[in-house]
């Protein structure tokens, strides 16, 4: 998994990791640190650091694959994307009045999407 997949695994599952699981992977996430930064940091080796990210990885990916809150995010964003893109389409043949609404309606798709 690379640091990208785990950063949004993190996002959906962190709160379910130890303590622990959430420091490291915190630390290797969010804070950019490397093993032996984040070792130094909770006073444990680099070797102690990459077993807990190896392990908060695999539980990580085992939460995705019960139950699969990411999948479905994905798709409902690739959803709420074409509906964007079809309604900027269709806002180019419309009047002022319709024009205005569906600017609005864009802008509630965006809106939502940033919840994410």
């Amino acid at each position: 998994m690379n640091l990208e997949e785990l950063t949004l695994h993190y996002d959906f599952y962190g709160k379910l990791l130890s303590n622990r699981q959430q420091e490291v992977v915190h630390m290797i996430c969010e804070e950019d640190f490397s093993l032996t930064e984040s070792g130094e940091n909770l006073g444990i080796t680099k070797q102690a650091v990459s077993e807990v990210l190896r392990r908060s990885t695999k539980k990580l990916q085992s939460f995705e694959e019960k139950l699969g809150m990411i999948q479905r995010f994905q798709k409902v964003v690739a959803q709420l994307e074409l509906i964007d893109r079809e309604l900027g389409t269709i806002d180019q043949v419309l009047d002022k009045s319709q024009h205005a609404e569906i600017q609005h309606m864009r802008q509630q798709i965006k809106n939502m999407m940033k919840q994410f």
